[in-house]
């Protein structure tokens, strides 16, 4: 497998890292990723090796204020940015592969809603998709007056940014990910009040309006059903509502928010495979 680093722009005009694994020969296909709040595409590396295996492109690239990307830190001018660089990101692989290449899209956490979201305002964008732990509810568990703080904020200040108040150890229950995690240089803890309520408003957009997502579309949703981040019922109560034929949900026994990291990754892999008919 060869790793190749590039720099592309976002459409605020900031610049964007992008790593792309590459197989030996022609791609087979091409996967896109679309990782969480605070992390970068770096975590992925061994996902990307899966796939570039079996003969798959996968680009990932740093949302806009994470990773190695410009903007500051947890902060953006609007929540749209995140689909809107995902699409380019989509345009430029068409253009180079070609259209008849199959593109699939992976999120995670916030990567998910993102890759929801987009799914959602662009139903023609992607055929394939799959999600894991969408942050669909954003405000579920959160203190109500940090809530109002935030409202606050962001008709003051929207561009200050706080912590995010995530715990590492509930990420995954090996300890070698979290401490990994917890001491990785380019995983940050900031959110602004402009971000966290684009999350809030794109989460409601998909749950109470699922009709919306193209029939056609394949879909697979997979969840820790232990979570304790981003909750596996409201992935269950969407994937009940959503009008697609061909759907899958997998919720994974004993695993926590990260399952693509968890020991048993192997399972949450291949469940991938059958999907994608790998």
């Amino acid at each position: 497998m060869s790793e190749r680093t590039s720099q592309r722009k976002s459409v605020t005009g900031k610049m964007l890292h992008l790593r792309t694994w590459e197989p030996e020969g022609e791609p087979q296909g091409a996967l896109l990723l679309s990782h969480g709040l605070g992390e970068h595409c770096g975590r992925y590396a061994h996902v990307a090796a899966h796939f570039v295996a079996k003969g798959w492109e996968v680009y990932g690239q740093d949302h806009y204020g994470f990773g190695l990307s410009e903007g500051r830190r947890g902060d953006l001018p609007r929540f749209e940015v995140l689909t809107q660089d995902l699409l380019s990101l989509q345009s430029d692989i068409r253009s180079e592969r070609g259209a008849d290449q199959r593109q699939v899209l992976l999120g995670h956490s916030m990567g998910g809603l993102i890759a929801l979201a987009l799914l959602h305002d662009s139903p023609q964008a992607f055929t394939e998709a799959m999600v894991i732990a969408p942050a669909i509810n954003a405000t579920r568990g959160v203190n109500p007056a940090l809530l109002a703080v935030s409202k606050l904020l962001r008709l003051l200040v929207p561009f200050v940014t706080l912590d995010n108040t995530l715990n590492p150890q509930e990420i995954c229950t090996d300890p070698a990910v979290v401490e990994a995690y917890v001491s990785d240089p380019l995983v940050h803890r900031r959110i602004s009040s402009r971000l966290f309520n684009g999350m809030i408003a794109a989460g409601q957009r998909v749950r109470t309006s699922p009709g919306v997502f193209p029939r056609d579309l394949r879909l697979l949703l997979m969840h820790g059903a232990d979570d304790p981040i981003c909750y596996a019922d409201d992935t269950e109560k969407l994937y009940a509502a959503l009008p697609m034929q061909d759907k899958t949900l997998k919720v994974f026994d004993g695993m926590l928010h990260e399952i693509l990291n968890e020991r048993a990754q192997a399972d949450v892999l291949a469940e991938i495979d059958t999907f994608l008919k790998l």
